[in-house]
Protein backbone atom coordinates (compact mmCIF):
# COMPACT_ATOMS: atom_id res chain seq x y z
CA UNK A 1 0.00 0.00 0.00
CA UNK A 2 0.99 3.43 -0.57
CA UNK A 3 -0.39 6.92 0.11
CA UNK A 4 -1.97 8.94 -2.58
CA UNK A 5 -2.26 12.43 -2.29
CA UNK A 6 -5.90 14.09 -2.17
CA UNK A 7 -6.59 17.77 -2.26
CA UNK A 8 -9.22 18.55 0.19
CA UNK A 9 -12.70 21.11 -0.27
CA UNK A 10 -11.04 23.97 1.86
CA UNK A 11 -7.82 23.53 -0.34
CA UNK A 12 -5.95 21.61 2.90
CA UNK A 13 -3.82 18.40 2.02
CA UNK A 14 -5.74 15.24 2.48
CA UNK A 15 -3.90 11.60 2.33
CA UNK A 16 -5.64 8.19 1.91
CA UNK A 17 -4.26 4.95 0.86
CA UNK A 18 -4.02 3.58 -2.79
CA UNK A 19 -5.10 -0.09 -2.44
CA UNK A 20 -4.39 -0.64 -6.34
CA UNK A 21 -1.94 -2.37 -7.13
CA UNK A 22 0.84 -1.16 -9.36
CA UNK A 23 2.40 -2.73 -12.70
CA UNK A 24 5.93 -4.36 -12.00
CA UNK A 25 6.49 -1.79 -15.40
CA UNK A 26 6.84 1.44 -14.00
CA UNK A 27 5.57 4.25 -16.29
CA UNK A 28 8.05 7.07 -18.16
CA UNK A 29 6.48 9.79 -15.29
CA UNK A 30 8.20 7.03 -12.79
CA UNK A 31 11.72 6.40 -13.99
CA UNK A 32 12.95 9.93 -12.66
CA UNK A 33 12.76 7.91 -9.50
CA UNK A 34 16.44 6.09 -10.47
CA UNK A 35 14.84 3.14 -12.55
CA UNK A 36 16.12 2.69 -15.92
CA UNK A 37 14.04 2.07 -18.58
CA UNK A 38 12.87 -2.16 -19.15
CA UNK A 39 14.08 -2.35 -15.20
CA UNK A 40 10.81 -3.51 -14.29
CA UNK A 41 10.95 -6.04 -17.03
CA UNK A 42 14.36 -7.40 -15.81
CA UNK A 43 11.98 -7.83 -12.70
CA UNK A 44 9.66 -9.74 -14.41
CA UNK A 45 12.41 -12.52 -15.81
CA UNK A 46 13.57 -12.55 -12.17
CA UNK A 47 10.55 -14.49 -11.16
CA UNK A 48 11.20 -18.18 -9.84
CA UNK A 49 9.10 -19.73 -12.89
CA UNK A 50 11.19 -17.53 -15.26
CA UNK A 51 14.43 -18.29 -13.90
CA UNK A 52 13.57 -21.82 -13.97
CA UNK A 53 12.82 -21.71 -17.49
CA UNK A 54 16.08 -20.02 -18.13
CA UNK A 55 17.87 -23.11 -16.52
CA UNK A 56 15.43 -25.39 -18.44
CA UNK A 57 16.27 -23.10 -21.95
CA UNK A 58 20.21 -23.22 -21.13
CA UNK A 59 20.50 -27.18 -20.15
CA UNK A 60 18.61 -27.72 -23.61
CA UNK A 61 21.38 -25.47 -25.51
CA UNK A 62 24.17 -27.29 -23.66
CA UNK A 63 22.86 -30.87 -25.11
CA UNK A 64 22.48 -29.75 -28.30
CA UNK A 65 24.78 -30.00 -31.50
CA UNK A 66 26.17 -26.75 -32.63
CA UNK A 67 28.69 -26.31 -35.86
CA UNK A 68 31.11 -28.53 -37.72
CA UNK A 69 32.66 -29.66 -34.02
CA UNK A 70 29.35 -31.56 -33.08
CA UNK A 71 30.25 -30.36 -29.25
CA UNK A 72 29.28 -33.96 -27.39
CA UNK A 73 25.99 -34.28 -26.12
CA UNK A 74 27.71 -36.50 -22.96
CA UNK A 75 31.38 -36.93 -22.92
CA UNK A 76 32.87 -40.72 -22.96
CA UNK A 77 36.58 -41.30 -21.80
CA UNK A 78 38.71 -41.38 -25.04
CA UNK A 79 40.28 -44.36 -24.44
CA UNK A 80 37.32 -45.90 -23.46
CA UNK A 81 35.44 -45.28 -26.42
CA UNK A 82 38.51 -45.57 -28.82
CA UNK A 83 38.10 -49.64 -27.01
CA UNK A 84 34.47 -50.00 -27.62
CA UNK A 85 34.42 -48.54 -31.26
CA UNK A 86 37.63 -51.09 -32.09
CA UNK A 87 35.53 -53.95 -30.15
CA UNK A 88 32.22 -53.32 -31.85
CA UNK A 89 34.31 -53.29 -35.58
CA UNK A 90 36.13 -56.39 -34.46
CA UNK A 91 32.56 -57.81 -33.50
CA UNK A 92 30.60 -56.44 -36.31
CA UNK A 93 33.46 -58.00 -38.98
CA UNK A 94 32.95 -61.35 -37.73
CA UNK A 95 29.72 -61.08 -37.59
CA UNK A 96 29.37 -60.64 -41.43
CA UNK A 97 31.62 -63.11 -42.01
CA UNK A 98 29.10 -65.60 -40.35
CA UNK A 99 25.90 -64.83 -41.81
CA UNK A 100 27.79 -64.08 -45.31
CA UNK A 101 29.77 -67.89 -45.02
CA UNK A 102 33.07 -67.29 -47.16
CA UNK A 103 33.75 -63.84 -47.10
CA UNK A 104 37.26 -62.79 -46.41
CA UNK A 105 38.10 -66.06 -45.42
CA UNK A 106 35.31 -68.55 -44.91
CA UNK A 107 33.21 -69.61 -42.17
CA UNK A 108 33.85 -68.98 -38.58
CA UNK A 109 36.50 -70.84 -36.34
CA UNK A 110 35.09 -71.99 -33.15
CA UNK A 111 37.81 -69.88 -31.69
CA UNK A 112 36.30 -67.15 -33.70
CA UNK A 113 32.98 -67.63 -33.19
CA UNK A 114 33.89 -67.58 -28.75
CA UNK A 115 35.96 -63.86 -29.78
CA UNK A 116 32.43 -63.02 -31.23
CA UNK A 117 30.18 -63.90 -27.87
CA UNK A 118 32.71 -62.32 -26.04
CA UNK A 119 33.05 -59.22 -27.91
CA UNK A 120 29.30 -58.93 -27.75
CA UNK A 121 28.85 -59.15 -23.81
CA UNK A 122 31.84 -57.05 -23.12
CA UNK A 123 30.46 -54.20 -25.23
CA UNK A 124 27.47 -54.52 -23.05
CA UNK A 125 28.19 -54.36 -19.77
CA UNK A 126 30.62 -51.50 -20.52
CA UNK A 127 28.58 -49.91 -22.01
CA UNK A 128 25.43 -50.50 -19.16
CA UNK A 129 28.40 -49.52 -17.18
CA UNK A 130 28.73 -46.09 -18.57
CA UNK A 131 24.78 -45.37 -18.63
CA UNK A 132 22.75 -43.23 -20.73
CA UNK A 133 22.04 -40.31 -19.19
CA UNK A 134 18.79 -37.91 -19.00
CA UNK A 135 17.89 -36.49 -22.58
CA UNK A 136 20.06 -38.27 -24.52
CA UNK A 137 17.42 -40.43 -26.78
CA UNK A 138 16.69 -42.13 -30.10
CA UNK A 139 16.78 -38.54 -31.83
CA UNK A 140 20.12 -37.68 -30.36
CA UNK A 141 21.25 -41.43 -30.98
CA UNK A 142 19.80 -40.12 -34.90
CA UNK A 143 21.89 -37.70 -34.98
CA UNK A 144 25.00 -39.64 -33.92
CA UNK A 145 24.40 -41.73 -36.37
CA UNK A 146 23.78 -39.90 -39.30
CA UNK A 147 27.16 -38.40 -38.88
CA UNK A 148 28.71 -42.06 -38.22
CA UNK A 149 27.25 -42.78 -42.05
CA UNK A 150 29.47 -39.65 -42.94
CA UNK A 151 32.05 -40.67 -41.38
CA UNK A 152 31.99 -44.10 -42.49
CA UNK A 153 31.16 -42.92 -45.83
CA UNK A 154 34.67 -40.77 -45.70
CA UNK A 155 36.27 -43.92 -45.01
CA UNK A 156 34.96 -45.84 -47.96
CA UNK A 157 35.24 -43.86 -50.69
CA UNK A 158 38.68 -42.69 -52.53
CA UNK A 159 40.56 -39.77 -51.48
CA UNK A 160 39.74 -38.64 -55.34
CA UNK A 161 36.35 -38.48 -54.62
CA UNK A 162 36.69 -36.63 -51.32
CA UNK A 163 37.15 -39.20 -49.01
CA UNK A 164 40.19 -40.86 -47.44
CA UNK A 165 41.47 -41.44 -44.02
CA UNK A 166 40.10 -39.71 -40.94
CA UNK A 167 41.89 -37.36 -39.71
CA UNK A 168 42.89 -37.78 -35.93
CA UNK A 169 40.11 -35.18 -34.76
CA UNK A 170 37.51 -37.26 -36.91
CA UNK A 171 38.84 -40.72 -35.30
CA UNK A 172 37.96 -39.29 -32.14
CA UNK A 173 34.96 -37.64 -32.78
CA UNK A 174 34.12 -41.39 -34.53
CA UNK A 175 34.93 -43.45 -31.45
CA UNK A 176 32.94 -41.14 -29.36
CA UNK A 177 29.98 -41.12 -31.29
CA UNK A 178 30.43 -45.15 -31.63
CA UNK A 179 30.63 -45.43 -27.77
CA UNK A 180 27.72 -43.32 -27.20
CA UNK A 181 25.46 -45.19 -29.67
CA UNK A 182 26.32 -48.40 -28.06
CA UNK A 183 25.56 -46.72 -24.88
CA UNK A 184 22.23 -45.65 -26.06
CA UNK A 185 21.37 -49.09 -27.34
CA UNK A 186 21.70 -50.61 -23.86
CA UNK A 187 19.65 -48.23 -22.35
CA UNK A 188 15.28 -49.01 -21.86
CA UNK A 189 14.87 -46.82 -24.56
CA UNK A 190 17.34 -48.39 -26.69
CA UNK A 191 16.45 -51.98 -26.37
CA UNK A 192 12.83 -51.01 -27.12
CA UNK A 193 13.74 -49.39 -30.38
CA UNK A 194 15.81 -52.47 -31.24
CA UNK A 195 12.98 -54.79 -30.60
CA UNK A 196 10.50 -52.76 -32.13
CA UNK A 197 12.70 -53.29 -35.20
CA UNK A 198 13.10 -56.41 -35.04
CA UNK A 199 9.60 -56.56 -34.72
CA UNK A 200 9.07 -54.61 -37.43
CA UNK A 201 11.44 -56.94 -40.08
CA UNK A 202 9.17 -59.95 -38.56
CA UNK A 203 6.54 -58.27 -39.43
CA UNK A 204 7.20 -57.76 -43.10
CA UNK A 205 8.76 -61.05 -43.64
CA UNK A 206 6.61 -63.34 -42.10
CA UNK A 207 3.76 -62.23 -39.60
CA UNK A 208 3.42 -61.60 -36.20
CA UNK A 209 2.03 -63.99 -33.45
CA UNK A 210 -1.09 -62.44 -31.71
CA UNK A 211 1.39 -62.10 -28.50
CA UNK A 212 4.67 -60.45 -30.77
CA UNK A 213 1.55 -57.60 -32.43
CA UNK A 214 0.49 -57.00 -28.58
CA UNK A 215 4.17 -56.22 -28.10
CA UNK A 216 4.57 -54.18 -30.69
CA UNK A 217 1.69 -52.29 -30.30
CA UNK A 218 2.59 -51.99 -26.62
CA UNK A 219 6.90 -50.74 -27.13
CA UNK A 220 5.16 -48.36 -30.04
CA UNK A 221 3.12 -46.85 -27.85
CA UNK A 222 5.76 -46.24 -24.30
CA UNK A 223 8.64 -45.25 -27.49
CA UNK A 224 6.56 -43.49 -30.40
CA UNK A 225 8.82 -42.47 -33.54
CA UNK A 226 10.15 -39.41 -33.25
CA UNK A 227 9.36 -36.47 -35.23
CA UNK A 228 11.55 -36.67 -38.98
CA UNK A 229 11.22 -40.39 -38.39
CA UNK A 230 12.62 -40.46 -42.40
CA UNK A 231 16.22 -40.40 -40.72
CA UNK A 232 15.72 -43.74 -38.88
CA UNK A 233 14.92 -45.25 -41.88
CA UNK A 234 17.96 -43.86 -44.05
CA UNK A 235 19.97 -45.29 -40.93
CA UNK A 236 18.32 -48.52 -40.87
CA UNK A 237 19.38 -48.60 -45.20
CA UNK A 238 22.37 -47.61 -44.20
CA UNK A 239 23.02 -50.85 -41.37
CA UNK A 240 21.62 -53.19 -44.39
CA UNK A 241 23.99 -51.74 -46.49
CA UNK A 242 26.88 -52.15 -44.53
CA UNK A 243 25.89 -55.79 -43.33
CA UNK A 244 25.55 -57.03 -46.98
CA UNK A 245 28.94 -55.88 -47.65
Amino acid sequence: MRERHFIAERGRPDYGLDLEPRPNVRRGRDRGKGERPGEGAEALRRHPLHARLDRLERAHRSTTVKGPDRAPFFPIDPALAKSLRDDYERQNKLWRRDVIAGESGGPLSAAELEEMERLRVSIADRARTIGCPVGYGAIQAGDDSNRLGELFSKRITPRSCGGGTLTDAEDAEEAQLRARELVFSESPEGRAQSRIRDLGFKHRWSGLSPAEQEELDRLRTLYPAPPGDSRFKARSRRCNARCAM
